[in-house]
């Protein structure tokens, strides 16, 4: 019994590398048998390395591009390279153009005339309460109310008599105030005096200020009527402090 029991401890060792050889030997036979059955039998998450992946690897990798990058576009212009020490040059940039060098309508030049707004001194046609007076702007030499080369027209209506602490009311009527707001009117009953002046549109369409602004962003429609309120104020001594 203890001599069975040595044999199998000296010999254990050496029976196990046996088995070991054995499994070595068995496993690449089944290796040679994969390789000969041919790359189908592979699996098809394992690609075989060949010498023409491998070079186009390495020119891909020299390129830092793709295959499909470098398929796109054969004809794409290759990138600058830089010796060592070399500046590159930045390219010119483009500056925004302002919104006002890209108008071709420049503001008028002139200063305000307050010569340049008449109106009578006797009513135009009058009532038993009311006075109506139509005026002129003699503007059309004066680029500071109107780029047009035109004259304009002007009229208001007061309470007669005047109170002595008059309110002014400004109408601007929707069609540029044209030759039918210029018609006898009576003030309104909002205020004491009533003021009518004109839009460019009442003279022409295309020349419509909607009552704020011209063409050159210049606000002829504001510096008009500023100027009947002006006349007005210093006809009859309105204190506006």
């Amino acid at each position: 019994m203890f001599k069975s029991v040595t044999y199998s401890l000296r010999y254990r060792p050496l029976l196990f590398l046996g088995q070991v050889l054995f499994l070595l030997q068995a496993m690449c036979a089944f290796a040679t048998f994969q390789n000969d059955s041919g790359q189908e039998s592979m699996s098809p998450l394992i690609a075989v390395a060949n010498v023409e992946s491998w070079e186009e690897y390495k020119r891909i990798k020299q390129a830092g591009g793709s295959v499909d990058d470098n398929a796109a576009d054969d004809t794409a212009t290759p990138k600058a390279t830089l010796t060592p020490g070399a500046k590159s040059t930045p390219s010119p940039q483009v500056k925004p153009t302002s919104q006002a060098n890209t108008n071709n309508h420049r503001p008028a030049i002139g200063k305000p005339a307050p010569h340049q707004i008449t109106a009578p001194t006797k009513p135009t046609e009058q009532g038993d309460w009311w006075a109506y007076f139509v005026g002129k702007m003699n503007i059309h030499a004066n680029r500071f109310y109107d780029p047009h080369g035109i004259d304009f027209k002007w009229a208001y209506s007061r309470k007669n008599p005047l109170p002595k602490n008059p309110r002014i009311v400004v109408l601007m009527h929707g069609s540029g105030c044209g030759e039918g707001c210029m018609e006898v009117f009576g003030p309104s009953e909002k205020g004491d005096i009533e003021v009518r002046t004109q839009d460019a549109e009442a003279y022409n369409q295309d020349w419509r200020e909607w009552w704020t602004f011209g063409r050159d962003g210049a606000p002829y429609p504001g510096r008009r009527i500023a100027a009947a309120l002006d006349f007005l104020v210093a006809r009859y001594q309105i204190d506006t402090s």
